[in-house]
């Protein structure tokens, strides 16, 4: 007897189609809404394991992006999450990725190689917003742990002339 219902197992198989912000810029977003990459227990084990190291550690840090510096952990320095995030990259990122940047990214995202996997820990207090920059990358991920109703504000703003903000 089935429910009708997708397991997070079979969400977390199928690829999820890109929506393009502005595609000829490559932006893009994925079907949130309908199948999110994370579920909400997995946003909060990842938190709770971020949270966890740094407090293990003695803090976060806040050094470690010279131009643009943030408050994060990198995801290597938090051997509980490194396994989640590395499979995680192999089952829903990588083939999300190649279904964004086909030319780019190989099936599967096989030739993904990632250069600095992090998670940042926003204090409106502490620090608002980040001055506009360019990432050292080819392709940058964004991936939300807090639902939109937990902050206000938020997100990645890409300048003129894109004028796009994804959340």
């Amino acid at each position: 007897v089935s429910s009708g219902k997708q397991s997070v197992a079979e969400k977390n198989t199928r690829v999820r189609s890109p929506v393009a912000l502005h595609p000829s810029a490559g932006i893009f977003t994925s079907e949130a809404f309908d199948a999110p990459f994370l579920t909400p227990e997995e946003c909060a084990d990842w938190i709770s394991l971020a949270e966890a190291a740094a407090a293990a550690r003695g803090g976060w840090t806040t050094a470690r992006h010279y131009a643009v510096p943030t408050t994060d952990l990198p995801v290597h320095e938090i051997p509980t999450l490194l396994p989640l995030w590395n499979a995680f990259l192999s089952s829903s990122l990588g083939p999300f990725l190649h279904a964004c940047f086909p030319t780019t990214v190989r099936a599967g995202g096989s030739n993904v190689r990632v250069h600095d996997a992090f998670v940042v820990r926003y204090d409106a207090e502490a620090q608002r917003f980040l001055p506009a920059h360019v990432d050292q990358s080819e392709i940058s991920v964004t991936l939300a742990l807090n639902a939109l109703g937990e902050y206000e504000g938020g997100g990645t703003t890409f300048p003129d002339p894109l004028l796009v903000t994804a959340r």
